[in-house]
């Protein structure tokens, strides 16, 4: 099996989102703790080892959510509701755990619908895939559909591990991370002033194996902010409806360093 090492470089520090709060991601329901020392906190099930509803259509890994407890406007709209992922024996190299997620997409009306995984929830508000009625959010009422941020400092950057099959060149696949302050979060939306720091992990590739990637977090003018929640997102494909790719995930994790910029 291939083994690929990626590590972006830190470009910038500053609030400009280009490039990452205009993709349309879609997600489900959940619950966030902090792992071991609350200083250092993770995300929930990060190595994808513990699944709700094991052996039926309703399958999701604990902690993370998908279209199968998504939000939808209208009960006509409950025809996306379809599975797009499995618990998959095996994992990225070295690894002690015994799966790893695997999502992919599926045909829903006749279009491709895109495989996704959050920590807060999805919204489906329209059928028109890339409709800003589609969205993301964190629901700070209701602790099955938001991750509290438990820590003392912000993470330096997000490590990943992926492997990813796309079916055209024009595919690519798509791990951001978004810590926020207090309020209904909004991916994509227009809440930029309340986002305190965020990593995007894009992955356009196919290699023989598995990749792991390493990218910063970048701050988002985070000055007296305070964090609050994470919005994880895990997608096939950063634009609605865009492509047929299928795409395995390992291991995230959140890389901590003494020296912290914001808190």
């Amino acid at each position: 099996m291939g083994i690929l090492h990626r590590k972006s470089l830190r470009k910038r520090r500053t609030g400009d989102l280009s490039g990452l709060l205009p993709f349309c991601v879609l997600a489900g329901m959940g619950f966030c703790r902090a792992q071991g020392n609350a200083a250092f906190f993770q995300l929930p099930n990060p190595g994808f080892e513990t699944y709700k509803n094991q052996g039926t259509d309703s399958l999701i890994p604990v902690g993370w959510n998908s279209y199968m407890n998504a939000h939808f406007a209208k009960p006509v709209f409950e025809k996306c509701r379809s599975l797009h992922l499995q618990a998959e024996r095996g994992g990225r190299p070295g690894s002690n755990g015994l799966y790893c997620l695997k999502l992919y997409s599926t045909k829903i009306l006749g279009v491709n619908a895109n495989g996704v995984l959050t920590t807060g929830r999805v919204h489906v508000g329209s059928p028109v895939l890339d409709s800003p009625e589609n969205f993301n959010y964190t629901d700070c009422e209701d602790s099955r559909f938001h991750c509290r941020f438990a820590s003392g400092k912000l993470p330096d950057s997000l490590v990943v591990w992926v492997r990813y099959e796309p079916k055209n060149p024009r595919d690519q696949g798509l791990v951001k991370v978004l810590i926020h302050e207090e309020c209904r979060f909004r991916d994509p939306g227009v809440d930029v002033g309340k986002l305190v720091a965020y990593a995007a992990v894009p992955v356009n590739q196919a290699y023989a194996g598995w990749v792991r990637y390493s990218v910063p977090f970048e701050r988002s003018g985070c000055e007296g902010q305070v964090p609050a929640y994470v919005l994880a997102t895990i997608t096939t494909n950063k634009v609605p409806g865009g492509g047929a790719a299928t795409m395995w995930v390992d291991d995230i994790s959140f890389v901590y360093n003494e020296i912290d910029f914001c808190l």
